[in-house]
């Protein structure tokens, strides 16, 4: 019984210790890539909506410091890509700052 209780409270004090480090990723969103920069510690993207005809009325900016999430990003220019970031939710208006990237898969 002893045995059991002591796996127990492992289990769940590892669980603890493991969630506290996952990113939840709040804004995602899919578009192709304008725009690229970085000043050689963050990297910055702007994405713009893929089903428009015209020219798009906002773009999404994510930044990272991850060094892969970088390296897409700086070869997905012109493609589409799935993005994530850690915003708390996608904003809205001429700019939408999507937060730090956590996520991106190009097509």
């Amino acid at each position: 019984m002893k045995f059991k209780k002591l796996v127990l409270s492992f289990t769940l004090a590892s669980a603890a210790f493991v969630g506290t480090g996952v990113v939840h990723a709040k804004c995602t969103t899919y578009g192709r890539v304008a725009q690229v920069h970085t000043d050689g510690v963050t990297t910055s993207v702007y994405l713009y909506p893929t089903n428009l005809i015209a020219v798009p009325s906002y773009a999404y900016l994510f930044s990272t410091k991850d060094p892969e999430i970088a390296n897409v990003m700086n070869t997905s220019l012109h493609q589409t890509v799935y993005i994530s970031g850690n915003a708390a939710s996608c904003p809205t208006g001429a700019l939408r700052y999507g937060g730090v990237a956590s996520f991106i898969y190009a097509n």
